[in-house]
This record gives structure tokens, sequence and C-alpha cells, in this order.
């Protein structure tokens, strides 16, 4: 792993990043690039929690 600079902020990151913590710019593809036929309704945790929250 190195540092490098994001293109965006210029702030320093892991090379090994997907996405920028300081200002979300995609560094490298993730799931949801490479795989654009996915839905939108997929399930998450929290989709479950949003719906139905502890009592």
């Amino acid at each position: 792993m190195a540092i490098v600079l994001c293109k965006e902020c210029t702030r320093e990151i892991s090379s090994e990043a997907v996405f920028c913590p300081h200002c979300g710019y995609p560094l490298k593809n993730s799931n949801a690039q490479a795989n654009p036929s996915q839905s939108d309704d997929s399930f998450s945790a929290f989709d479950d929690l949003a719906s139905n929250p502890p009592r």
C-alpha cells in the first residue's frame, strides 16, 4: 500500500482506496460501477432498520 494524492481534492489517500475518504471521489471500479445491471432495490441492513426500527 502506498500513499497517493486524490485527483479531485489532492489530499493524501491509500492507493488501495476505492473512494477518497475526504471528498468521495471514485478511485477504482467498485461493485456498483462494475455491475450497473444490479437494481437499486437490493436489500441492505439499513433498509430493514429504516422500515422496522427497534422497539
